[in-house]
């Protein structure tokens, strides 16, 4: 790092590369650079700002901590003291963006094991690498906070552990860690984990591989980006989650039963996807969410009962409903707008939907499909506008009840044999591509000449395998 930066160093005189040692001896340490950086840096590269409120500042460039700062220490010399264009606003004094050069010519050194934490714990320079027998002897050295990346190995604890600024790697056995209370970076987990007053991490990985018998986690409220579980015990109890703020991903966990107590959760600020869950026999109600702000996925789940989502009003993303056990469907009785499609499709056991009662549009597709134990269709009460429209395979049903005026894009009747007549699309008056209409063994090909003649359609207009 010297060799690139000393011509920035000064220490308030003349000095030259060739005498780094004698200028270093008075060069300033961490808690001045630390200083330097709050009041001027970490207003926007803070590892607790959200990408709305970090003014362009990537995710991850983060100054509010040693292991941050010096990580990035010769971009901070260069950005701040050579090229002087950070920070964007005006004021920093020289004699500020100076001492950050000189800290960084100098190697950036600086510990901040005497510096207490947030959880007022003498504080670690990380990264660090635990197992039991390190554990017992870190705690006695008086430390419980780590500034930096931990990883474990292991079957244990560490009873002093209240913080990690850095990651938090469970690599094998199971760690007990009851005072933690914040992780700054990511917590991945290929083992098991009990933290029990855990509330505050930057993302939450469960696997894939490893294995994870154990996953306490009853106070964890804020995940501030991907929640995503791969691997991990029979039930995933999250009682306090309030906010995720990226995806919320349950995949592949065959042995997993139930998934329980998000009672709390308003927010996910990406995807919300679970699929893959064959033994899930519960699943939650998901009745406080209120913002989604991708895809709502639930494929191939066991339970009979799927989530409600009685408070989500409007979604930018697709709803996709398909695969699996479910018998009955009351979601989204409030939501009024889906930006992409809602799909249900896929669900032989399904025999009453009452859904979607308040959706007014869907910027996508609907497509209803290989629904062959549906009796009653209680949903799109007030639908007006879609993109496409395909009803497939939906052999129980004598009608399709929409009061769709217009259609974007094409529609689809397909492979119906119980559907008698089309007197429930009757206010459809605009379909702005194909009308394909074919293999409904029971519709007359009279009734779908009647109904033809309202509709204005813009593509091509296919009928065959229809009754007579």
């Amino acid at each position: 790092m010297w060799n690139g930066l000393a011509m920035l160093f000064s220490c308030g005189s003349p000095t030259t590369e060739s005498d780094p040692v004698t200028a270093c001896a008075s060069a300033p340490g961490w808690s001045e650079a630390d200083g330097v950086l709050r009041s001027w840096c970490t207003g926007c590269h803070a590892s607790a700002l959200p990408i709305s409120l970090r003014q362009g500042a990537p995710l991850g460039v983060d100054f509010d901590t040693y292991a941050g700062a010096s990580h990035w220490a010769s971009r901070i010399a260069v950005r701040a003291s050579q090229l002087g264009d950070m920070p964007p606003a005006a004021g920093m004094p020289d004699a500020d963006r100076q001492l950050l050069a000189d800290w960084v010519a100098c190697g950036a050194t600086g510990t901040s094991a005497s510096i207490p934490s947030e959880c007022g714990a003498a504080t670690d320079v990380g990264p660090l690498a635990l197992d039991a027998a390190g554990a017992v002897a870190w705690c006695e050295a008086g430390f419980g906070a780590v500034d930096g990346d931990l990883v474990w190995t292991g079957e244990g604890a560490i009873d002093c552990l209240c913080d990690v600024a850095g990651s938090l790697t469970v690599e094998s056995g199971t760690l007990e860690a009851p005072r933690l209370t914040r992780v700054g970076g990511a917590v991945t987990l290929t083992g098991g984990f009990n933290a029990a007053n855990l509330a505050e991490v930057a993302s939450l990985a469960v696997g894939p591989g490893g294995l994870v018998e154990t996953l306490q986690l009853s106070s964890l409220a804020t995940v501030e980006g991907d929640l995503l579980v791969r691997s991990g015990p029979e039930r995933l109890d999250l009682p306090r989650l309030t906010e995720v703020g990226g995806d919320f991903v349950v995949e592949g966990v065959d042995g997993l039963v139930a998934i329980d107590g998000l009672d709390g959760l308003i927010h996910v600020g990406g995807s919300l996807r679970w699929e893959g869950l064959p033994a899930v026999d519960v699943l939650p109600g998901l009745r406080a969410l209120t913002f989604v702000g991708g895809d709502v996925v639930w494929m191939e789940l066991g339970a009979p009962y799927w989530p409600t989502l009685g408070s989500l009003q409007a979604m930018d993303g697709s709803l996709v409903l398909s695969g699996g056990e479910a018998t009955m469907l009351t979601v989204g009785p409030l939501l009024g707008w889906v930006g992409g499609d809602v799909v249900i499709e896929h669900l032989p056991s399904l025999a009453d939907v009452d859904a979607l009662g308040a959706l007014t549009a869907v910027g996508g597709g609907v497509q209803i499909a290989s629904l062959p134990s549906l009796e009653t269709v209680a949903m799109f009460a007030v639908l007006a506008t879609a993109g496409s429209l395909v009803v497939e395979d939906v052999d129980p049903i004598t009608g399709i009840v929409l009061p769709l005026t217009d259609l974007s894009g094409g529609l689809t009747l397909h492979g119906n044999d119980g559907l008698l007549d089309l007197d429930g699309l009757s206010q459809l008056g605009h379909v702005g591509g194909d009308v394909v209409v074919t293999d409904n063994t029971a519709l007359p090909e009279a009734e779908i000449e009647v109904w033809l003649a309202g509709v204005a359609v813009d593509g091509v207009v296919v009928r065959a395998g229809n009754g007579l």
